[in-house]
């Protein structure tokens, strides 16, 4: 098998979810240098899946490469054409990129929705912001040594490449975080940034109720609810008190808030009942108020 692929020349790199398709047939070429390594226990299928991230890994730590990636770069591209051709690697050998320095980050503070530009070092290629270890922005390219972004509403948990996680976002709130970036070089020190208003910053109140006194039997009411906060997606339930709780109503998932909501109602019988309306907001927190009011039979 090894002189089947004596003297390969890897030409461009090669990372998770490459095919031969895309890279004219250099996964496969890949993939049967790594079984003759003893890394790739499987027959080449092409396609660059968790088992070839998983044998590149080995074969980096084993030749001392760093930083140890999984993805087939130049450095690793050079190595293993060494390995099979001798002399000089091809591509030659080029300096192991330094892990990225965080210098500054400036401002130190801002909201949702700011602009925040950082300095540093050994920024080259596409960067990830990182906050608290959560993704907050991919594919930064650096310009003069410098990464700008924008402060995200939402942050999603990290998943390392090869590696199946579940999708999911949380809110970016209004609090300090501890700052990093990464390439392909590794991740950068760390660097502090506070969130001075996320979207969970503002508290979720109740500020009326436009309610009925007292209305003639079967006739039907209205109730307005009016509400102060920022989120962008509210949920209103209400409890009549002449049955179980109703359906909740929600808000269009939209960015504009809906900051009241308006219910009509009918009692089937006289007397008196204090309808509670409830708020809950995205964030989990809720609110209620009510209002009594006189249902008079008729006469």
């Amino acid at each position: 098998m090894l002189s089947a692929i004596a003297c390969m020349v890897l030409s461009v790199n090669l990372y998770y979810g490459a095919t031969d398709y895309t890279t004219g047939g250099q996964v496969t070429q890949l993939q049967s240098f790594l079984q003759t390594q003893g890394y790739f226990p499987y027959q080449p299928v092409g396609r660059f899946g968790p088992a070839t991230y998983a044998a590149v890994r080995k074969f980096q730590i084993a030749q001392g490469i760093r930083p140890v990636t999984g993805g087939v770069g130049p450095i690793t591209r050079g190595v293993i054409n060494q390995t099979l051709c001798g002399g000089n690697p091809v591509p030659p050998p080029i300096p192991v990129p330094s892990t990225p320095v965080i210098y500054s980050v400036s401002p130190s503070q801002g909201a949702v929705g700011s602009t925040v530009t950082i300095v540093g070092a050994g920024l080259s290629g596409e960067n990830t912001i990182m906050f608290d270890g959560m993704t907050a922005v991919r594919g930064v390219q650096a310009v003069n040594g410098r990464l700008t972004f924008t402060v995200p509403e939402y942050l999603q948990p990290y998943c390392p490449p090869g590696a199946y996680c579940l999708l999911y976002v949380v809110q970016t709130q209004a609090r300090a975080y501890t700052v990093t970036v990464q390439n392909q070089s590794g991740t950068s020190n760390a660097a502090m940034f506070t969130v001075t208003t996320g979207t969970q910053a503002q508290p979720l109140s109740i500020t009326g109720l436009d309610a009925p006194a007292q209305l003639p039997l079967g006739s039907t009411g209205t109730w307005t609810v009016r509400v102060n906060t920022t989120s962008a997606n509210l949920r209103y339930s209400v409890v009549w008190g002449d049955e179980y709780l109703h359906p909740a109503i929600m808000a269009p998932g939209s960015t504009q808030v809906q900051t009241s909501a308006s219910f009509s109602h009918s009692y089937a019988q006289a007397g008196t009942y204090t309808p509670t309306f409830t708020v809950t907001d995205d964030s989990g927190r809720s609110v209620s108020t009510g209002a009594t009011v006189t249902i008079t039979p008729l006469y």
